[in-house]
């Protein structure tokens, strides 16, 4: 994790602990003996220290190596993206097809479109159609994924079972997609 994300992760929680500590009518809390306003003042203090190590904790559960944006030699430019549930055992992919150009094209952008994207995939002004398919995995650090593709309304096999190789999605008719940076990643994400 990065030190800036640690860093703001340390001030929400500073700024979650002053805006309880804030709401909470001290009066009430604090009792008029001084033993007990010892014994609940490190109460309070064990309570928001409490806080910390659950952010930290979160914040070290890394995301499964599946969930991303991803790069699809066959369809390029098209959206790919992978996300997982917490356990890394099930998730979606989502996607995008072009159907075709957009008739509401100029010439000059129609002309364009078609030198620039000489192999198939989603280009700007194409009119796409989105997709869902559900993913299995035995979670986070599983090699294979299984990717449910019966309700998707793509051809081919409902099921297909992919594998990583260290550093992409490895399909079983040898395409690799290969991990997009963090923003969008195409047309249709």
């Amino acid at each position: 994790m990065s030190r800036m994300r640690r860093v703001r992760l340390l001030l929400a929680g500073f700024v979650l602990v002053l805006s309880t500590l804030n709401s909470m009518d001290m009066d009430a809390f604090i009792s008029a003996n001084p033993g007990q306003q010892t014994q609940r003042r490190a109460l309070l203090v064990l309570a928001s220290a409490g806080l910390f190590p659950a952010q930290a904790h979160a914040a070290k559960s890394a995301p499964s190596k599946w969930a991303g944006k991803w790069a699809d030699p066959d369809s390029p430019g098209c959206r790919r993206e992978i996300v997982m549930n917490f356990d890394g055992t099930k998730g979606r992919l989502m996607g995008a097809e072009s159907t075709g150009v957009n008739p509401g094209l100029t010439a000059f952008e129609l002309a364009r479109e078609k030198t620039e994207s000489k192999k198939g995939g989603c280009s700007r002004g194409d009119t796409l159609q989105f997709w869902e398919a559900k993913l299995y995995s035995d979670g986070k650090e599983s090699n294979e994924l299984t990717i449910d593709l019966s309700k998707s309304g793509l051809p081919g096999p409902s099921k297909v079972v992919a594998k990583w190789d260290g550093d992409g999605i490895l399909f079983p008719d040898g395409s690799k997609w290969t991990r997009t940076s963090g923003f969008a990643g195409g047309r249709g994400s």
